[in-house]
C-alpha cells in the first residue's frame, strides 16, 4: 500500500460521508490539494507522525517482517567460546530471530543492543542472520507514492491513524478505532499462523 493510501484512508475513517476518489495515478495531486483545506489539513499534517507510531506498534509486535543477509565470520572478533560481530551499521536489523553458521543453527545472544555474540569454536565461515525488519520512518518530505511493504498488515494502518489523531477531540471514537485496529493485527496473526515467517532474502552475498 503506498504512503498515500493509507493517508486518504484514514480521511476517509473520520469522515465517513466524504468520499475522496482517487488512483495511483493521482494520489500526490490530491493530497497536495488537500493540505490546503482547512477541514483536511491539520490532518494530513499529523497523519505522518501517527503513521511512525504506527510502525513502531507493529515493531513491538514482531509484525514488521524478516529478512536475512549472510556475514564473514572472518570479520568477527574472538569472546572466549563466542565471536562477537557489531551489527551498528545494519539500521534495518530490528531484532535477531535465528543465527546460521554455514547452514547449521548456532546459539547466540546480544551483548549489547549493537553487538551480536555467536557460539563458535571457529572463526571461518559464512553466519546467516535472520532477523526482524525495523521500518524505514516517514516524514513530510516523504512522496506519498512511497511504497509501505506489509502486506495485508498495511491495511490496519489507516485505523491506527484515525484513532492517534482523534484522541484528544473524540476519545471514545479514537478508541473505538485502536480497537479494531488491535483486531486486524491478531487476525492476521491467527490466519498466518507463523507471523514470523521469512519474508525478504538479500543477497548471501558477504556483507
Amino acid at each position: 500500500m503506498k504512503l498515500g493510501e493509507i493517508k486518504l484512508q484514514a480521511l476517509m475513517l473520520i469522515f465517513p460521508n466524504d468520499v475522496l476518489e482517487y488512483n495511483e495515478e493521482n494520489i500526490e495531486e490530491l493530497i497536495y490539494n488537500l493540505r490546503s483545506s482547512g477541514t483536511y489539513g491539520s490532518y494530513l499534517s499529523n497523519s505522518v507522525g501517527a503513521i511512525n507510531r504506527a510502525f513502531s506498534s507493529i515493531e513491538q509486535k514482531m509484525l514488521s517482517g524478516k529478512a536475512c543477509i549472510c556475514l564473514d565470520a572472518k570479520n568477527s572478533i574472538r569472546q572466549g567460546e563466542y565471536i562477537s560481530i557489531d551489527l551498528s551499521k545494519y539500521e534495518e536489523i530490528l531484532a535477531i530471530s535465528e543465527v546460521y553458521l554455514d547452514g547449521a543453527s548456532v546459539e547466540f545472544n546480544m551483548l549489547t543492543d549493537s553487538i551480536l555474540n555467536v557460539k563458535s569454536t571457529r572463526q571461518y565461515g559464512d553466519i546467516q542472520l535472520i532477523y526482524y525488519k525495523r521500518l524505514k520512518r516517514i516524514n513530510h518530505a516523504t512522496s506519498n507514492n512511497y511504497e509501505i511493504e506489509l502486506g495485508n498488515i498495511a491495511d490496519a494502518i489507516p485505523y491506527f491513524v484515525k484513532s492517534d489523531l482523534l484522541l484528544g477531540e473524540s476519545p471514545e471514537e479514537g478508541a473505538a478505532s485502536r480497537s479494531v485496529y488491535e483486531n486486524m493485527l491478531n487476525e492476521y496473526i491467527a490466519r498466518s499462523g507463523d507471523r514470523t515467517c521469512l519474508q525478504t532474502v538479500y543477497s548471501l552475498g558477504r556483507l
